[in-house]
C-alpha cells in the first residue's frame, strides 16, 4: 500500500427511489451522489434534498419534516388535494383523483358528475384560464393556448371562444367568458324533473307523475271529476275545447275573447276589450276622437276639425249655430239665400259673377242651390226692391223706369241715384246687410228696351243708379231670384 496520498474518484449511481408521500401523491426518482474512497471503507451516500420540502432523500431517508395533516407530497413539495366544496371527481391537483363518476355520468370541468357529456358547455365554448373548453363530437374538449395566442377569448371570426392575443368576452353577452359561469346540469339519482339548468332529467311514462323533490316517477290516478277540460293531475288532459268555446277556465270550456290588437269594443264573448276615455269613441277596436257636433252647424268639433261652416255671410256663434248679420230687414237663412218678407222673393245671397246678358239668363235658369232649381234673372222692379237708403230709385220712388215703362224715354234725372258708396250695406252699397259685399256692383235685370230688345236695364248698387246697357257687355253682375214675379 502506498501512503502519503489519497485518490478520490466521483462515481454517480442512478438509484430509482420512490417518494414516500401520502396516498394520491407521488415523487420522482432521485439521483443521489455516492462517493467511493479507495482503501477507506464502504461507499458514502449524500442525500439529495436540495430545493425539496419532502419525499425520499435517495439514501433511504426523508427530506424535510413530517407531512402535515390533509397534505401530500407531490414532486418534492407539500400539496393540498382540491377535493373539497362539492368536488366529487377529476384531478385533485396533486397527482391523484377526487373520485370517478358512475355509469352514464361524466365528470364536468368543475368536478361534478353530470349526465351531460359536455357538462353544460356548448360548441361556442368558454375559458378556463388560458384553456379553451368546448363541446365537440359529444364530448368535452380542451385547447391549451400558447405563444402567439396565449389567452382564451372571444373570436368574432369563428363566433366562439379560441386562443387569441388577449382575453375578451362575447361582446353580446350571450355566452360567458369564464367556464365557472356555465350551468352544469345535475341529474344524479334523478329520473325526471328539473336538471338545475332549465333542462329536464327525463319524463315519466303514462300513469306516472314526476315527484319534483326526489326526481322519481310515481304512480298517478287521473282525476277529472266535474271537469270538461284542463289538467287531469297526472300530466294528461280531461278534454279539449274547440270552436268558439276554446278557452278552458277552472275545468270548463269558455268563449275565448278576441281582443288581440283591439283596445275597445266587443270581445266576441259578450264582454269588452276595453273602454275609451271621455271624448273618444270606439271604431273597429280602436279609440278615436269622437267629434262633438250634436246640435251644431259650425265651429270646432273637438278633434281638430269643424262641424261645418256658415254660408251667405253668416257668422258662427258660440253655441255652434250660424247667425245672420244684424240690423237689416231681409232675412239671411245662412244657406246661401236671402228672403224678403215684404215681396216674398228669395234671392241668391252671394255674388254670381260677371257675364253678358244672355249668359246671365242661362246661369240663373240652370242654377240649383239651397235645395231649389227654379231660379231666374230678376226684373228691373225686383232689383229696385233691393235698393236701401236711396228713396229716388227704391221701389215706389220717382225714377220712372219700371217693368211698365221700358223705353229710353223713361230714363231721367231721378234715376241717377245717390252719392257713391254711401249706402247702409256692405262696403257702402245701397243693399240690405243680409247680402255679402260684391266685387261687382252693377247687376242685369231681365227687362229690356221695347224698341230694339237689345239694351237691358241694370241697377248699380254702389250709387243706387237705374239705367240701361247693351246686352253684349261682359262686366255686369248676376244675382238670381226665385218666387212669383
Amino acid at each position: 500500500m502506498v501512503r502519503g496520498w489519497v485518490v478520490f474518484v466521483p462515481v454517480v449511481l442512478l438509484l430509482p427511489l420512490a417518494c414516500g408521500g401520502a396516498e394520491g401523491g407521488g415523487d420522482t426518482t432521485q439521483e443521489a451522489d455516492v462517493i467511493e474512497v479507495p482503501d477507506q471503507g464502504p461507499d458514502i451516500c449524500v442525500p439529495a434534498c436540495a430545493d425539496r420540502e419532502c419525499g425520499d432523500d435517495g439514501c433511504g431517508g426523508e427530506c424535510g419534516s413530517a407531512i402535515p395533516f390533509d397534505v401530500v407530497c407531490f414532486e418534492g413539495r407539500f400539496c393540498t388535494p382540491l377535493c373539497r366544496g362539492g368536488i366529487e371527481c377529476g384531478d385533485d391537483g396533486c397527482g391523484g383523483s377526487c373520485g370517478t363518476c358512475g355509469a352514464g355520468l361524466a365528470c364536468s370541468f368543475v368536478g361534478t358528475c353530470s349526465t351531460d357529456p359536455c357538462a353544460g358547455v356548448g360548441a361556442e365554448g368558454c375559458c378556463d384560464g388560458a384553456v379553451v373548453v368546448f363541446c365537440q363530437g359529444g364530448r368535452l374538449n380542451r385547447r391549451y393556448c400558447s405563444t402567439g395566442a396565449p389567452a382564451c377569448g372571444w373570436s368574432p371570426e369563428f363566433a366562439s371562444y379560441d386562443c387569441v392575443a388577449s382575453p375578451s368576452a362575447d361582446p353580446g353577452g350571450d355566452f360567458p367568458r369564464a367556464c365557472a359561469d356555465v350551468c352544469v346540469p345535475d341529474c344524479s339519482g334523478r329520473a325526471c324533473g328539473d336538471d338545475g339548468c332549465g333542462g329536464s332529467c327525463g319524463a315519466c311514462g303514462d300513469g306516472t307523475v314526476c315527484e319534483p323533490v326526489s326526481g322519481t316517477c310515481a304512480s298517478c290516478v287521473p282525476d277529472c271529476t266535474g271537469k270538461a277540460c284542463g289538467d287531469d293531475g297526472c300530466g294528461g288532459s280531461c278534454g279539449d275545447c274547440v270552436g268558439d268555446l276554446a278557452y278552458c277556465a277552472v275545468g270548463a270550456c269558455q268563449c275565448t275573447p278576441q281582443c288581440v290588437g283591439r283596445a275597445c269594443g266587443d270581445d266576441g264573448c259578450g264582454g269588452s276589450c276595453g273602454d275609451c276615455e271621455a271624448g273618444f269613441s270606439c271604431n273597429d277596436g280602436a279609440c278615436t276622437c269622437a267629434p262633438q257636433c250634436d246640435g251644431k252647424a259650425c265651429g270646432p268639433d273637438g278633434c281638430g276639425n269643424l262641424c261645418g261652416v256658415c254660408d251667405g255671410g253668416c257668422a258662427c256663434a258660440d253655441n255652434g249655430t250660424c247667425a245672420p248679420p244684424s240690423g237689416g230687414v231681409l232675412e239671411n237663412a245662412c244657406d246661401g239665400t236671402v228672403s224678403d218678407p215684404i215681396t216674398g222673393l228669395v234671392w241668391q245671397q252671394a255674388f254670381g259673377g260677371s257675364r253678358t246678358f244672355q249668359d246671365a239668363r242661362v246661369l240663373c235658369d240652370n242654377l240649383a242651390t239651397a235645395g231649389y232649381d227654379d231660379w231666374r234673372l230678376p226684373s228691373v222692379d225686383e232689383l229696385r226692391s233691393l235698393i236701401v237708403g236711396c228713396p229716388a230709385t227704391a221701389s215706389g220712388g220717382p225714377c220712372p223706369i219700371h217693368d211698365g215703362c221700358t223705353s229710353t224715354a223713361c230714363d231721367g234725372p231721378d234715376c241717377a241715384g245717390c252719392a257713391a258708396n254711401a249706402g247702409p250695406g256692405p262696403g257702402g252699397a245701397y243693399l240690405d246687410v243680409a247680402f255679402e259685399a260684391d266685387p261687382q256692383r252693377s247687376f242685369w235685370s231681365v227687362t229690356q228696351i221695347d224698341a230694339s230688345e237689345d239694351p237691358a236695364f241694370v241697377v248699380e248698387f254702389d250709387q243706387a243708379r237705374v239705367h240701361w246697357y247693351v246686352t253684349s257687355v261682359t262686366y255686369m253682375g248676376v244675382r238670381c231670384v226665385r218666387g212669383n214675379p
